[in-house]
């Protein structure tokens, strides 16, 4: 039994690796060939070539798949071309070529060693490595990179225990997923009604790529959008407050906290596109911050595409992303309004640019047609009563005072971090108040309402967080956008 168990690991360990090895291909090393370093920091410059990798497979995975041509050839192809594009785009100036094509010719004619010109192009990124790893010996840096390690190791053993210890997937909703992942791979869309499928087109990438079973995929990608999701709320508040610990608190309290006080654990390693929007919800709101506060221009194209990558995978995280720009605009204009009402203006176009594009999958198969999903449209527009109101906890309280902080430091800080600070403000007030009394005492929408989930794999995923923190952790019947929304932004009151 112990050697099975023990074989179980080491083939789940290989196959997670060759999954892991897909993803960083196609969303870490071929960015870095065909989009242009938009950012300064190492940081945003792979956070924006995520969110614009992601929405670039997605929208070019429904072209290959409406003409047949989705496969790993396809997909290369379509990268290749965009790649030698990007080149010529980038160095078509004459003087570049020739010296490319002399280079080259040395090359084959012996003049100059291979070995040679290769040291030439790594003794920079050596050099850089060298010291990154001299800072990373300190001791503030070298205690920080431990936490950090520890933060990730954590949430990520609490989301991949299920993964690895069981084949059957956490929900009901992701056997739906899986066979829409397989329809994408046969090229159908659309097959059982008009639904956004960035997030089915994401995952076939990765098998295509990977050549794992598809439940592999499927198993690994939830577990893995909860760790990302960590990530870019880590991201997000690292970046407003310039400071590590902040970010550490919040990936803490979110990533291994979270079942002390979000409801539907289960959702954490589960596999489903709604969880999928959420990971673009931070780094679209930053980018579109730093774009209006700071006038950075750069940061516009990485917020637009996290928008649109929101918007082609689900509405739930597509609409809080549009309620976020809203308030980037506010608070934006009442800190500054001569010099960024231009800039609000154009994020205002990038929402009406973002809606258009996620809802051209959904006019096409109209034309083309095909219906709405059947059981996604009766639950979108349903009406029920919410006769309850969701409980504070201790988690809550604090974050209310973290919230209160902010109040009362507000008229003291600068014009850049008070229109930081505003935004919180007004972001941390609409989440609260819609995961508190949102449709409270009349019909709503049952979106708002949220829904009892049963899980049809293993409950080890609830028994291994009783055993490591005594807490308790089953699911329970909780507001959709508090149990999935709110919690992470109390994660950031208390981080401020």
């Amino acid at each position: 039994m112990v050697n099975c168990m023990d074989a179980l690991f080491w083939e789940k360990t290989i196959l997670f690796g060759r999954f892991l090895l897909a993803f960083v291909v196609i969303f870490s090393i071929i960015p870095r060939f065909i989009f242009s370093r938009r950012q300064e920091s190492s940081i945003d410059n792979a956070v924006s070539n995520y969110v614009i990798m992601t929405m670039f497979l997605i929208i070019f995975g429904y072209i290959l798949a409406a003409i047949k041509l989705f496969e790993v050839l396809g997909i290369s192809i379509v990268i290749l071309i965009y790649a030698v594009y990007h080149f010529y785009r980038k160095k078509k100036n004459e003087n570049f070529l020739t010296s490319f094509n002399i280079r080259m010719y040395d090359l084959l004619e012996n003049k100059e060693k291979v070995s040679k010109v290769l040291n030439e192009n790594l003794s920079d990124k050596r050099k850089k490595a060298l010291n990154a790893l001299k800072k990373l010996r300190r001791p503030p840096n070298l205690l920080t990179m431990l936490i950090l390690i520890s933060v990730i190791g954590g949430a990520a053993y609490l989301r991949f225990y299920d993964a690895w210890t069981t084949s059957a997937p956490a929900m009901s909703d992701a056997y739906v997923t899986l066979a829409w992942m397989k329809y994408i791979n046969q090229r159908y869309i659309f097959h059982d009604g008009i639904y956004p499928q960035g997030f089915h087109i994401i995952l076939a990438s990765i098998y295509k790529f990977s050549a794992i079973d598809p439940l592999h995929v499927l198993k690994f990608t939830g577990p893995f959008n909860g760790l990302l999701t960590t990530g870019a709320m880590g991201y997000f508040v690292y970046r407003i407050t310039e400071k590590t610990s902040p970010a550490l608190l919040a990936a803490f309290i979110y990533g291994i906290m979270g079942g002390s006080f979000f409801d539907d654990w289960m959702r954490q390693a589960s596999t489903n596109s709604q969880e999928f929007a959420f990971i673009f919800v931070f780094p679209a709101l930053f980018f579109f911050a730093r774009f209006v506060f700071e006038g950075k221009i750069e940061d516009l194209i990485p917020a637009l595409a996290a928008t649109c990558a929101a918007g082609l995978s689900h509405t739930l995280g597509f609409g809080y992303i549009g309620l976020g720009m809203a308030l980037v605009g506010l608070a934006g204009l009442l800190t500054g309004f001569r010099k960024r009402w231009r800039r609000v203006l154009t994020i205002a176009l990038a929402g009406i640019i973002a809606c258009l594009i996620s809802i051209l999958p959904a006019a096409i198969g109209l034309l083309l047609g095909s219906q709405f999903h059947g059981s996604s449209a009766e639950y979108l527009v349903a009406q029920s009563s919410i006769t309850y109101i969701p409980a504070l906890k201790n988690l809550d309280y604090a974050a209310l005072a973290g919230l209160l902080i902010i109040v009362i430091t507000l008229p003291f800080r600068r014009e850049k971090s008070r229109a930081y600070d505003l935004l919180i403000l007004f972001f941390a007030s609409f989440t609260f108040v819609l995961y508190r009394w949102g449709g409270y005492g009349r019909k709503a929408p049952s979106l708002l309402q949220g829904r009892r989930f049963m899980d049809t794999g293993s409950s080890d995923q609830y028994r291994i967080w009783d055993e490591f923190f005594g807490l308790p952790s089953a699911a329970s019947e909780k507001k959709m956008c508090g149990n999935i929304l709110c919690d992470g932004h109390l994660c950031f009151y208390i981080g401020q």
